[in-house]
């Protein structure tokens, strides 16, 4: 006879294995309610799994892939499993003081403030910085850009976004910090920019200074340990002196932008738990949060003009506070230029293709144009993407004649298909593709005309090399009118940008021949014919020649905040 202790425990056998086979069944087939979130296994941040039921036959049942497919299906999406991942995590989490969520790159600083891992690098200077002359040729590009939108009735602005490691450098890990105490820290990108930004007179509004300015007036944090975005709150400052740099730059009166405070209380308000929320943990954080409100003048017009922003996602604030103030018409954000396009009101998102961007509606009949970077990603790729695609697009489209007293300006081309690059005289290379243009064989040439004769010349490249074995491994070699300016190696499989320098002395004339020759790839044997490298882009841009006029002006009326 089964004693009553054996049946108790046969019971709680059996309720364990049966429970969860029509609770797994009730999630996939059903709609539970959000109440049953806990259970239905909608939850989880960062993480998403396909329902995908495998095809039920003979054959699969035979050769066991439907067996496999089953118990994938139920070992994924059982009742109750993302609840048993949050205790999981959080037991390891008070444990270890760690997360092993998102490949562990979200940092745990002192007193519970999170981090993400490549902004503490990129920040603290563990991160190699972009070289000078890459640095010194966007923002001539920069300045450039600048003067030819405002011809065509629109204007320009540079934003720099904080970074949480500047605001609370002494909440970071002891053991990022071992470079900045023994003094290797390197140069920053912000530390290489700046002063470049303010030699060139680009307009710009550094939101590192500003925020630091005013991160402790408030009652909360300018940047909650439970995020890695600036609050709206704060990120005000940066919004208003950016409304009065476009002001300023379009010669048109913009509004005074104020903010109020609507309440404070633990619920976070759209980004501000967004580390947290991948922690994927049980317990709740014991914050506070702000949430605010955004007004212009009564009197003034609402919802005038057009404003375009390419940035990080550091710019949804900057554009849900114009949003919330009614200032623009329409506004576009650009997601790494690359990524996505949002358009406000209404938030409608879409995707971006680099060789149909709709240049004149988005870029050129507007406000403003507002290029972002936050300081982790002042050495990102959207940055020089941007400025090539954009002066190639108005090469192509609003050619500029050059007079004879004009100072010397950046040139750029596209070699997608239509793009101005295709009309160039070259050798070596395909037929334009959608994006880009593939060189063929060994070497290849390409005449091009030179932005000013006997002046030094950056050369940018934006290329990817032709896939061998998913091997990438090339050796490029340049010369500019048969003397040698360099060579650069090609190892990473993905898009690049490359960079040299070309010295006045092989720049005597108004047409530049460049000359590209290649090294064998690693890899299978390959042909005379086998594609090379494909070249998206290509800027010469003129170096050492900023404006006369007093050093930082455009700057000092940037910062200018009441």
């Amino acid at each position: 006879m089964i004693k009553l202790s054996e049946r108790i425990f046969l019971a709680l056998i059996i309720v364990t294995f049966l429970i969860p086979a029509p609770l797994t069944l009730w999630i996939h087939y059903g709609n539970p309610p959000q109440q049953a979130d806990w259970i239905a296994n909608r939850t989880l941040y960062g993480v998403t799994i396909e329902k995908k039921v495998p095809p039920a036959s003979l054959a699969s049942w035979l050769d066991g892939n439907l067996q496999k497919g089953l118990n994938t299906l139920a070992g994924d999406n059982f009742a109750g499993r993302e609840l048993l991942i949050r205790v999981y995590n959080q037991v390891l989490y008070r444990a270890f003081q760690k997360s092993y969520m998102y490949l562990e790159l979200i940092i745990r600083g002192k007193h519970g403030n999170l981090f993400e891992h490549n902004c503490v690098l990129a920040c603290d200077g563990f991160q190699e910085p972009v070289p000078n002359t890459e640095a010194e040729a966007q923002v001539v590009m920069m300045k450039y850009l600048s003067e030819r939108l405002k011809q065509l009735g629109s204007s320009f602005a540079f934003v720099i976004a904080p970074s949480k490691v500047t605001m609370f450098p002494e909440e970071i890990p002891d053991r990022y910090l071992q470079k900045i105490k023994s003094g290797e820290r390197r140069p920053a990108n912000y530390d290489i920019l700046v002063p470049l930004l303010q030699r060139y007179r680009v307009p710009y509004v550094d939101g590192r200074v500003i925020t630091l300015e005013h991160k402790d007036t408030f009652p909360v944090r300018a940047f909650p340990k439970t995020g890695i975005h600036w609050t709206r709150a704060v990120a005000f400052f940066t919004t208003a002196a950016l409304l009065k740099t476009i002001g300023q730059e379009s010669g048109r009166e913009t509004p005074q932008l104020s903010e109020s405070v609507d309440s404070v209380d633990q619920h976070p308000d759209y980004t501000d738990d967004d580390l947290f929320n991948l922690l994927n943990l049980i317990e709740r954080p014991n914050q506070r949060y702000l949430h605010p409100n955004f007004q212009i003048p009564k009197d003034w017009p609402r919802r005038i003009g057009t404003l375009t922003i390419v940035g990080s996602s550091f710019t949804s604030a900057i554009l849900k506070i114009f949003d919330s103030a009614q200032i623009f018409e329409r506004m576009n954000q650009y997601n790494y230029f690359n990524i996505s396009r949002v358009r406000y009101p209404g938030q409608t998102v879409s995707s971006v293709d680099e060789n149909a961007v709709p240049w004149e509606e988005d870029f050129w009949n507007t406000r403003a144009v507002v290029l972002e970077a936050n300081e982790e990603s002042l050495g990102g790729r959207h940055i020089p993407a941007f400025l090539m695609a954009e002066l190639a697009a108005l090469q192509r489209n609003m050619p500029q004649e050059r007079g004879v007293d004009d100072p010397p300006r950046p040139l750029a081309w596209g070699f997608g298909a239509g793009e101005n690059g295709s009309a160039l005289s070259k050798k070596g290379f395909s037929n334009p593709e959608h994006q880009l243009t593939w060189m063929t064989g060994q070497d290849a040439e390409i005449d091009l005309p030179s932005p000013a004769t006997n002046t030094e010349l950056q050369l940018i490249l934006e290329a990817m090399p032709f896939p061998i074995d998913g091997v990438a491994g090339r050796t490029v070699n340049v010369k500019a009118n048969g003397i040698p300016v360099g060579s650069f190696a090609v190892v990473d499989p993905s898009v690049q940008f490359y960079s040299l320098s070309i010295k006045a002395v092989a720049n005597p004339a108004p047409s530049l021949k460049l000359y590209f020759s290649f090294s064998r790839a690693r890899g299978p044997a390959t042909d005379s014919k086998t594609p090379e490298i494909g070249l998206y882009r290509l800027a010469l841009v003129p170096m050492g020649t900023p404006p006369g006029q007093e050093t930082g002006a455009n700057h000092a009326t940037a910062m200018n905040r009441k």
